[in-house]
């Protein structure tokens, strides 16, 4: 900190919480952690749905739907 920036160093960037809409435990979480931040600039709370939903606008790519079929198809999880 404090030097010049080296090649593919950043001078900031923000945390980014990343969770399934559904899960309560995570979004309560998110609350209550920006409950203790006197400034909330650096953070930000995203689902993966939402995530998932951004990049599937950006590409057809088979991945992107293999993912959403493993780890946000609750309804094959409940199945189980």
């Amino acid at each position: 900190m404090g030097g010049p920036l080296k090649n593919g160093d950043f001078s900031d960037g923000f945390f980014v919480f990343l969770y399934p809409r559904d899960n309560p435990h995570c979004a309560q979480t998110v609350s209550d952690y920006q409950d203790c931040l006197l400034n909330c600039d650096t953070f930000v709370a995203w689902t993966l749905e939402d995530v998932t939903d951004a990049i599937k606008q950006c590409t057809q790519a088979e991945w992107i739907d293999r993912f959403v079929d493993r780890y946000l198809d609750f309804v094959k999880l409940a199945q189980v």
